[in-house]
This record gives C-alpha cells, sequence and structure tokens, in this order.
C-alpha cells in the first residue's frame, strides 16, 4: 500500500496491478457481506476461465459460479462462519457447472469484520487454482510431518531413515521434557521386515500429573493407615474394596481375607443386621448419607457395639461405591458406666456429708445450757420442723435425766417458723418434761409466730410462756409463777 492517499484514477491502476500479480500467482481474493453483497477481484475470472469483470455481485450471483455439487458445502462453511460457529473456511470447490470445463480452487478465508453486537459482518479471503483435491498421499504426508509428535523410521542398525518436522524442533530436543517411543517393524509384501516406525509422544505433564496423583494417593493411604476409625470402601455391589488397619483391629479380618467379600458376610452375616447393612448401603448410594449406633460383629462372633456412618463415592459425576466408617463405642460405654457409678457413689457420700452436716447443725442449735443449779436454757434457731421438735424433745428428756434440773426454759427468738406437726410436738414435750418431775418454761415467742400457732390451732395454754430470755429467767430464778412483769399465759 503507498504510504499517501491515491487519487480515483491512480487507485484503478494501482488495484489493477495488485489484480495482475494475484492473477500471475494464479490467486484470487473473495469477500462476503452480511448485507448479501460479494466483492472478489477480477483475478478471479481468470482462474475460473470466464470473461466477465464485474468485481461486485450478488451471493446467489457468485454461488452460481461454484459447481452445483460443491455449493452445499461452501453455503454450509459460510453459515457456520455467520452463526459464530467457526472463525474461518477451508475446502475445496469446482469453478464451472459441468464436469469436463470445471477447475479447482482452494478456497480459504476467515471473519474480517464484526458488528457492534459481536456478530460476523464480513467473511473473506483467498482463492488459489490447483489441480485438485490432495491425494491420499499427500494428505497422509501432510498429517505426518504436521503432527505435534515424533513420527520417525529408522534401518536395523538405528540410523533415521526418515524423522517429521516435529523431531527438528526445540521442545523435541530440550532434555527437560520426557519422552516415551513405541517402535514397531515395518514389512513388505512378503512379510519381512524391512526397517522399522516409531512414533514418540512427549509425557512430560502426563507424568507430573501423575506424580501428583501418587502423592495424593500416598497421602490417603497415610491417613487410612493411622485413621483410628475403621474406614472401610465397597463397591456398588457391597464388596470390599478398601480395608484399612484400624477395621482390621476392629473386625479381626485381614485386607487380604476382606478384599473382594461382600461386607456383609464378614460383619453382618445373620437377620436382621444384614438387611439392616444392605437398606443403609442403599440408602448412601442414593446420595442420603446414614448414622447412628449398630450392632455388628468381630470375625471369632464376637458381638460389636459400633458407631456407623455410611456415604456414597463419587467419581466424575457417578457413584462409585460406598465409604463406611465404623468407631468401637464399648469403651465409651465402659466410661459411661464408671462414669454413672462414680457419680452415685459421689451423690452417696454428700447424701451422708449432708446428713452428717445436719447432724452437727442439729447438736449445734439445740445446745443445753446449764444457768444455775437446777435450771437450764435450750435457746433454738432457725426453722422449726418435726425433725428439729423431735431432736429437740429428745434433748431435753436426756438433759433433764442427767441433770436432775427443775426448770428448762427454751427460748424460740431466733425461731423462724414452725409447722402444726413440730408446734404439737411441743405440747407433748412440755407434758413429758413434767412427768420428770421439772417444768417447760418457753420465751421469746414473736408475734408472727404466734399468729402462726394461732392459725395451726395450737394450744399453748399448758405451757409457760415469757416475752423474753431474760424474764423467763427471772422467773425461773426466784421460782415464781404468774407474778413477775412480762408473764403471760395463751
Amino acid at each position: 500500500m503507498p504510504s499517501q492517499p491515491i487519487e480515483a484514477s491512480a487507485a484503478l491502476t494501482y488495484y489493477d496491478y495488485i489484480d495482475d500479480i494475484l492473477a500471475q500467482q494464479h490467486t484470487a481474493f473473495w469477500m462476503c457481506r452480511s448485507d448479501t453483497t460479494v466483492t472478489i477481484s477480477r483475478s478471479w475470472y481468470l482462474l475460473c476461465g470466464l470473461a466477465d469483470t464485474t468485481t461486485t455481485l450478488t451471493t446467489n450471483a457468485w454461488l452460481a459460479m461454484i459447481h452445483p455439487d460443491d455449493r452445499p458445502a461452501l453455503q454450509m462453511a459460510l453459515q457456520q462462519c455467520c452463526a459464530s460457529e467457526s472463525t474461518g473456511v477451508g475446502l475445496y470447490v469446482r469453478a464451472g457447472t459441468d464436469d469436463d470445463n470445471s477447475r479447482w480452487l482452494d478456497l480459504r478465508g476467515n471473519v474480517l469484520e464484526y458488528s457492534a453486537e459481536g456478530y460476523p459482518e464480513a467473511i473473506g479471503g483467498t482463492v488459489r487454482l490447483v489441480d485438485g483435491p490432495p491425494t491420499e498421499a499427500l494428505l497422509l504426508a501432510a498429517i505426518v510431518d504436521q503432527a505435534p509428535v515424533a513420527i520417525f523410521a529408522k534401518d536395523d542398525e538405528g540410523h533415521n531413515l526418515f524423522i517429521n518436522h516435529y523431531m527438528h524442533s526445540d521442545e523435541w530436543r530440550n532434555p527437560k521434557r520426557i519422552h516415551e517411543e513405541i517402535r514397531f517393524p515395518i514389512v513388505d509384501e512378503r512379510g519381512e521386515t524391512i526397517l522399522y516406525g516409531g512414533v514418540g509422544v512427549d509425557v512430560t505433564d502426563r507424568k507430573a500429573i501423575e506424580r501428583q496423583l501418587r502423592r495424593q494417593a500416598n497421602y490417603t493411604y497415610a491417613m487410612l493407615d493411622v485413621a483410628p476409625v475403621a474406614l472401610i470402601s465397597t463397591d456398588p455391589l457391597l464388596r470390599v474394596v478398601s480395608w484399612n488397619p484400624a477395621a482390621e483391629a476392629l473386625f479381626g479380618y485381614s485386607f487380604d481375607e476382606a478384599s473382594g467379600r461382600l461386607i456383609t458376610d464378614l460383619i453382618a452375616p445373620n437377620e436382621p443386621d444384614c438387611s439392616q447393612v444392605v437398606s443403609n448401603a442403599m440408602q448412601a448410594l442414593q446420595g442420603t448419607p446414614c448414622y447412628g449406633e449398630v450392632m455388628r460383629y468381630h470375625k471369632d462372633g464376637t458381638m460389636l457395639e459400633v458407631h456407623g456412618s455410611a456415604v456414597a463415592i463419587q467419581f466424575d459425576g457417578e457413584t462409585a461405591g460406598v465409604m463406611i466408617a465404623y468407631t468401637d463405642i464399648r469403651p465409651l460405654r465402659t466410661t459411661e458406666l464408671r462414669l454413672e457409678r462414680a457419680e452415685r457413689e459421689r451423690l452417696r457420700l454428700q447424701q451422708q456429708i449432708i446428713e452428717a452436716q445436719e447432724a452437727a447443725l442439729r447438736e449445734l442449735s439445740t445446745p443445753l445450757i446449764p444457768i444455775s443449779d437446777g435450771v437450764m436454757v435450750l435457746p433454738m434457731i432457725g426453722a422449726f420442723d418435726m425433725n428439729r421438735a423431735q431432736h429437740m424433745t429428745s434433748t431435753l428428756l436426756e438433759g433433764v435425766e442427767r441433770s436432775q434440773a427443775r426448770v428448762v426454759i427454751l427460748d424460740v427468738t431466733g425461731v423462724r417458723m414452725a409447722d402444726a406437726q413440730a408446734a404439737d410436738h411441743l405440747v407433748q414435750a412440755a407434758r413429758a418434761v413434767r412427768l420428770l418431775g421439772a417444768r417447760l418454761v418457753m420465751t421469746g415467742i414473736q408475734p408472727q409466730m404466734a399468729h402462726q400457732l394461732i392459725g395451726l390451732g395450737i394450744d399453748l395454754a399448758s405451757i409457760e410462756t415469757y416475752s423474753t430470755l431474760q424474764t423467763g429467767i427471772s422467773a425461773a430464778l426466784s421460782g415464781q409463777r404468774n407474778v413477775l412483769n412480762g408473764h403471760r399465759r395463751i
């Protein structure tokens, strides 16, 4: 192309010159546009043996210059380009409408322009006059020479008789690349070997992938070997494929003994366990994992309590089998029983401690204190229930009998509340004290407790009472009855 714009007449001369050059090379150019117009060079007509010089024509007119038997293939190739199903056109067609006068053309092209939406707007290329489609031998030679693998032929002594283009490339000669060769004899019509052929393939990438897969497999096998859980894989028919050391230890079968056998024959030989294994495996194969505690069997017939889980093994989108994991929960059960026994023992000891504490508290809360010859005080604090009442009575009677006391003062200033049975027991205690020749004096009854006792219907008229411990002690010491300040009957 000239570097400066060309005038119309000069441009015509320039393109005529280009067209002449194309014609001398038995070549022409063509371009189909989406508006069904086709532009061709005048050299197209020279290739086809036609006298016309029209360079712009319709698609139908252009196709009319192609042999009828070759038009469908050309139309299909153009349609595929327009539909973005391919980016180029390449085929052999005949120019002319009859077999005798047709000429073979090698027509090549690709997409030249795209619309704003990305659709092909123009397809174009070159067309070259040829003797005909390449023969089978030529095609084979082209394939051999352009193949991305090494192809060679050697004599008996190993000398190269033929090597293709790939064996001249740097990729084949690169010492860092790994190649594998397949050699085979080439025989004549008598079946005698005349030379040796071979194919070499670059397997560097494949070897790297294989190493990575082996590394991953080794990691997986190592995890299976050290896993504390019995891991078993089966095919879809439940035949054992893998059986790790933990499975050997749990069920007693070695891998060699288990491999290829039905898993049900090994760990669930009897019903209903066999049906359960099959049902769970089928559920897992259908995509629903199974979990739960089940009973399985050791090789020697021992029943095993285990936790099992089953999931499907997927490979290339297809279900290849089932992975089953079993955990021996017998140690867990033993631990649970041991913990339960320990908890029961702890509760028993705790109850003993509580009872001992309560006994000590009762002893501390019902002290019988002598304040003078023949006079004793029993102070009470806290809640006053039947147990406290019974303990108090025992303390009173034992103390009176032991000390020969004449007066016992029961001080309830610190008592918060009393139930009906305990209050009634108090009246009975007073009577028992009198039977031993002593009298019971009660002090410190608070208003709230007085209302509570009245509400319960407890009659304390037979018991001598005083508002405070001080007045009760004074009355006891003076030997007076019903005369001291603060004395009252209820």
